[in-house]
């Protein structure tokens, strides 16, 4: 299959709360694309008073000694900086772009000022839209504008929809700065069921009775249900079964809400769900459901103690788990490489900051990462490995994707 920057990739959305350890985690161990900067908060307890352009830092990024960063020999950063929450007013990604815009000002590391914008009116392509503004825009094109997406959810709608025709839309095509955060996707369960909060118990139970336990999904083509999918075919490979059997076989039913498909669990009248960490841990700490288990390549957070997916199926089978919200910041495609550079190492010297994490922890289930350009693309790709198959066979691939015969 072609490389993914080739293909199709897109986006999707909210992002929620619950407090977790601030591991890092990753996709891939593969190099960033970007320039490489000089030491940052994170990995050096004295950043340098000084540097100048040589084969370490071929930007010549200056960190100065009270933590703030110089322009560049051409005077970036001449102007303020705009941050795009491409959604409502008070969504999970405007919030981050506020705490992210206070990191940045209260520890002075740069004299510009930082502004958010909220752009609901992306809508229809979200990320891509936005990346189209971005590329329009002067100062979108040098860097003066940094746009926040959730990955691998900018896979989905590459596939789903016509914005790979539309907008010549690819994920190589986003610079990404940094991915900061992850927060999983959760498998919860009815409470009282045979299997407890045992996950391996639960799909050995499915297999034993297909058909019986009831899964309460969101609907064919979201995010939640295209983990719960993939998760599927992996359960099959690990019990040995022939291509194409169902490996968690269940009887689905499209439930509403979040809130609406765990409340079904809670009367019984479900079995398992997948949802998002904010509302399992809401019901959870209620009483009315059981966490079975989480998405994504980072422990289960606390107070949990269930083996994640990837950790339940190991290595071999799973060897990276995309699925959840790795919330990323990017740029214009053309942005140069320096300007790109150097936003790379504020962005790192403000997620260092105390203030900045302590907020960031109350997010439940999130664990603050740090993903550079090319492990992003890489977790994209495998995101999108694993949707297309499951699109195509569920009829969901746009009509031109489908006739390029993806996967």
């Amino acid at each position: 299959m072609a490389l993914l920057g080739r293909k199709l990739l897109a986006v999707l959305g909210t992002s929620v709360v619950m407090v977790a350890a601030c591991t890092s985690t990753g996709a891939s161990t593969a190099p960033s694309a970007a320039p490489t900067t000089a030491p940052t908060a994170a990995s050096s307890a004295e950043p340098p008073a000084s540097a100048t352009a040589d084969a370490g830092n071929p930007c010549g990024i200056t960190v100065n000694a009270d933590g703030s960063l110089a322009p560049l020999e051409d005077g970036f950063p001449s102007k303020a900086f705009t941050i795009i929450n491409i959604d409502d007013p008070g969504a999970p990604d405007g919030i981050y772009a506020l705490a992210l815009k206070a990191a940045i000002e209260d520890n002075k590391i740069t004299d510009q000022r930082v502004t958010v914008v909220d752009r609901p009116d992306f809508g229809t392509y979200g990320t891509w839209e936005g990346l189209e503004f971005m590329n329009g825009d002067a100062n979108g094109k040098d860097g003066y504008i940094m746009a926040v997406a959730t990955i691998p959810g900018a896979t989905v709608d590459l596939l789903a929809t016509d914005v790979v025709a539309a907008l010549g839309a690819s994920i190589e095509n986003l610079r990404i700065v940094l991915s900061t955060e992850y927060v999983p996707y959760t498998m919860t369960s009815r409470k009282g069921a045979p299997w407890g909060n045992d996950i391996g118990a639960m799909i050995k139970y499915a297999q034993d009775h297909p058909g019986e336990l009831k899964y309460i999904s969101r609907g064919p083509g979201s995010g939640l249900d295209l983990a719960f999918s993939n998760y599927r075919q992996i359960a099959a490979k690990a019990a040995g079964y022939p291509e194409g059997q169902d490996g968690i076989p269940v009887t689905e039913v499209i439930g509403g809400s979040h809130q609406e498909i765990n409340a079904v669990l809670g009367a019984g009248e479900g079995d398992i769900a997948m949802t998002l960490s904010d509302v399992g841990k809401q019901f959870y700490d209620d009483g009315a459901v059981e966490v079975l288990t989480f998405s994504g390549n980072a422990p289960a957070p606390a107070p949990f103690t269930v083996k994640t997916m990837a950790e339940f199926f190991g290595p071999e089978l799973l060897p990276s788990d995309p699925w959840g919200q790795n919330r990323t910041l990017f740029l214009s495609t053309d942005v140069p490489e320096c300007h790109q550079a150097w936003l790379v190492q504020m962005v790192e010297l403000a997620v260092a900051t105390d203030g900045f994490k302590t907020q960031r922890n109350t997010v439940p289930g999130l664990t603050l990462q740090h993903l550079d350009q090319q492990q992003m693309w890489d977790l994209s790709q495998v995101a999108y490995d694993g949707a297309c198959p499951i699109l195509k066979a569920a009829e969901l691939l746009d009509p031109g994707v489908a006739a390029q015969n993806p996967c």
